[in-house]
């Protein structure tokens, strides 16, 4: 049974065949789902008219945290936020990565070459 919310909210469905089962905002496994907007900011977007996408998203656990208490209400905005929130948090690991050179990277695995393309 839906709950009253979720007869505003659309489900997003991926384009590939491989993103079925991935978070939309970084690809890990999606085990929550977000909403844009957040519930509990829904009347807000429903009264004001402010833009909102409504729509029902597949996160992992980690995105769902960092999205928490963010109030944006378009997908693209919430997944700003999360590509920020990366950022910050594994800035000395991608800065590590992003010093390597080119010669490095040819000497790694292929799947892990191909994540610097």
């Amino acid at each position: 049974m839906k709950r009253d919310h979720e007869e505003i909210y659309s489900q997003i469905h991926p384009f590939h065949l491989e993103d079925v089962g991935n978070c939309y905002y970084c690809g890990c496994e999606a085990e929550e789902v977000d909403y844009a907007p957040p519930v509990k900011y829904l009347q807000f977007f429903i009264e004001t008219g402010e833009s909102a996408s409504y729509c029902m998203i597949p996160c992992c656990i980690e995105c769902h945290q960092f999205l928490s208490v963010s109030r944006e209400g378009l997908i693209e905005n919430r997944k700003k936020v999360v590509d920020q929130k990366i950022r910050k948090k594994y800035k000395k690991a991608l800065s590590i990565y992003e010093r390597w050179s080119d010669d490095e990277i040819r000497g790694l695995s292929d799947d892990l070459s191909n994540l610097n393309q």
